[in-house]
């Protein structure tokens, strides 16, 4: 192991993307997507004394992440495939096991979240989960069936927007993916589904951006390989 855990880089974002590379387009873009999923996710968890406002970020930032996720899968399943078949490197070589369950994990998360992504994410359009209307009744008409006593306390503002605040209805917006659920266990069931889900794929894809980063700055000269990877590079 290195003395050191991490390198601290200094330089021109030309040095480290040089626009006459190919690969620079979806290299930015994995740079860019591992700042959004990584704050998304260290602000995915609740403690038991969360208030309200912190409930509804969480709610927000579920939101977020599978739309992160999304993209991120987008650009491993074309993108980084071809490039690591293009490369052939031993670095990729080593990393083929953490690679191949990342790949594996993504597109299981992805295949679980498309299509709440597509509701509540990307858009907030409930009734693209309508695919699977039951008795002619939208997302929204089970929804509220399902969850009658969902109440909260709402502000609005006559003449300034910035006190309006629905937040404690708001906060409840995952509810909407499981309009079909009767019971607390049931639903209890498919959100553990949900979120089991992407805590195990988002720390997998953060380190698997970092690791093609890492590679791809040592072998354009921007940083200088540890002792013990350098045959890596070679």
């Amino acid at each position: 192991m290195s003395d050191f855990d991490s390198f601290i880089i200094s330089s021109k974002i030309t040095k480290l993307f040089p626009s006459c590379d190919s690969d620079t387009e979806w290299l930015i873009r994995l740079m860019f997507l591992h700042g959004d999923l990584s704050f998304e996710f260290q602000n995915l968890f609740l403690n038991e004394n969360d208030n309200n406002e912190k409930i509804w970020q969480t709610s927000y930032f579920l939101r977020r992440i599978m739309i992160s996720l999304k993209e991120i899968h987008n650009i491993f399943d074309y993108n980084l495939k071809h490039f690591i078949k293009k490369n052939n490197s031993e670095y990729f070589k080593k990393l083929s096991p953490d690679l191949s369950e990342t790949f594996k994990q993504t597109k299981h998360t992805v295949s679980l979240i498309t299509d709440y992504r597509n509701a509540i994410g990307a858009h907030f359009r409930p009734q693209n989960l309508d695919k699977n209307t039951k008795n002619n009744k939208n997302v929204v008409t089970r929804f509220l069936e399902n969850f009658p006593c969902l109440q909260g306390e709402l502000q609005i503002g006559i003449y300034d927007y910035r006190i309006s605040n629905y937040k404690q209805l708001t906060s409840n917006s995952s509810l909407l993916l499981f309009p079909d659920v009767y019971n607390e266990e049931e639903l209890n069931q498919e959100q553990e589904e949900l979120r089991d889900a992407i805590i195990n794929t988002a720390p997998l894809a953060l380190k698997t951006i970092d690791a093609v980063l890492l590679w791809y700055w040592i072998k354009n000269g921007v940083l200088k390989a540890p002792p013990e990877m350098e045959l890596l590079f070679k």
